[in-house]
């Protein structure tokens, strides 16, 4: 069977949902997934088994660019089922499944409209293809001394400051994820290698959780939204 997943933006829904995509690719299924073409360069390296396809961008975002431009695109693909993973759409609360929406996360709500076990979240690493060459390439460029920290302030659509002065005079040096490189797996050995992380709710949080890094350091989660759209974490994190 073609599949066709609808979630087109949001770096970390995406990688929340991968595994997702990779059940179904392990059942035999072609599967095709429209995102924002400014993500290709990181989800085609390393996830060459999805079929993605570039949207271009969206300004303002509406409902076109989030559901229908995929859905136009997966119908002239001639995908045999369209899975939605969206959890609320603003503008068509009627899309999402009502009682799923009410009782799950968000998170939990793309494996069960999926019909796959959300124990899957966790086998994020059975889903990529590590570029060694280039994450060693951004550790060499960056890490300096053996103890250091990451931390990451700034996500696409929301932003907290975090005081490290304590860390600094710990002599931790701080390492802040930026737009050094434009494919996030680049960063996958920088954060293995950190002595302490420190990450707002976002993608390299998801990376983090799913990989299961960092369970033998501190490792700080930023709160972001409230319990239902906040991810399920398994990880050692403490909530600031």
């Amino acid at each position: 069977m073609k599949i066709g997943l609808i979630q087109s933006r949001g770096l970390g829904d995406i990688i929340i949902a991968l595994p997702i995509a990779r059940h179904f690719y392990e059942s035999g299924d072609e599967v095709f997934w429209p995102i924002n073409e400014s993500f290709l360069p990181s989800f085609q390296e390393a996830t060459p088994w999805v079929n993605w396809i570039g949207i271009g961008w969206s300004d303002p975002i509406n409902f076109d660019y989030m559901y229908q431009v995929p859905m136009d695109i997966l119908h002239k693909v001639s995908v045999n089922k369209v899975l939605s993973l969206y959890h609320y759409l603003s503008t068509h609360k009627d899309l999402p499944n009502k009682l799923l929406q009410s009782t799950l996360k968000f998170d939990q709500y793309k494996y069960a409209v999926s019909n796959v076990p959300f124990s899957k979240k966790w086998t994020l690493a059975n889903c990529l293809k590590r570029n060694i060459d280039r994450e060693s390439n951004l550790f060499d460029k960056l890490v300096k001394q053996e103890k250091y920290m990451v931390i990451h302030q700034q996500g696409s659509d929301f932003s907290k400051k975090f005081n490290v002065d304590d860390a600094k005079n710990k002599g931790y040096q701080i390492i802040e994820i930026s737009e050094v490189t434009d494919n996030i797996f680049d960063w996958l050995k920088v954060l293995e290698n950190a002595k302490a992380l420190v990450l707002i709710d976002s993608v390299f949080s998801n990376l983090v959780e799913q990989l299961g890094i960092g369970e033998n350091v501190p490792k700080y989660f930023g709160v972001r939204s409230d319990a239902m759209f906040t991810p399920v974490l398994l990880g050692n994190w403490q909530y600031i």
